[in-house]
């Protein structure tokens, strides 16, 4: 009886910690709308306006203020060639690394600052510029690269600590050598 009583004690405290224990992650998809530029060693690339990822982010809280928020992400992207600019399809994977801040606004809105570094592996690919109106001019060989990325963002989140979060953030990607440069904005849901 007494072995029974402990057990039952016991299952009760487990079950009541595990039910008000608050968990130390979000995590949760996005999409990002871009206006982005490449940095190309064999010329200049016009900007590019479009629905360019999809992605999934995780977000570990380091203390009350502070996380750590990983990003990975499908980028893909078109860029149109002109007579000067050369025109290309991007496509591939990226991850990001981040510290981020954050900032109450009011009970159930945060805004989170961060920055951090990544990683592109992209795909360069149908590389061409015209040499006149609906002439092929100078063709070059498609790519795979590796590129380093630096990030700064701002992410606006709203929601209770009971349910799900939804975010709309600005991020700043910037390629440390060559690579996707721009502005994405994004929306998605935190759980």
């Amino acid at each position: 009886m007494a072995r029974l009583f402990f057990l039952l004690l016991t299952g009760l405290l487990v079950t009541t910690n595990a039910h008000a224990r608050e968990f130390n992650f979000l995590w949760g998809p996005y999409l990002a709308v871009s206006n982005t530029t490449l940095k190309d060693p064999d010329g200049s690339v016009d900007n590019a306006t479009s629905l360019s990822r999809a992605g999934f982010k995780f977000n570990y809280f380091l203390q009350r203020k502070t996380s750590i928020n990983f990003d990975a992400y499908y980028h893909a992207d078109s860029y149109e060639a002109s007579t000067e600019n050369i025109g290309q399809e991007v496509k591939g994977f990226g991850i990001f690394a981040e510290y981020i801040y954050k900032y109450p606004l009011a009970i159930n809105y945060k805004l989170w600052f961060g920055g951090g570094f990544g990683f592109n592996s992209l795909k360069y690919s149908d590389r061409f510029t015209y040499e006149s109106e609906n002439y092929l001019g100078a063709k070059y060989e498609d790519e795979k690269r590796n590129d380093y990325m630096a990030r700064l963002s701002t992410t606006l989140v709203a929601g209770s600590k009971r349910s799900f979060k939804w975010t709309v953030g600005l991020n700043y990607d910037f390629p440390i050598n060559d690579g996707v440069q721009g502005l994405f904005l994004n929306a998605g849901l935190l759980f």
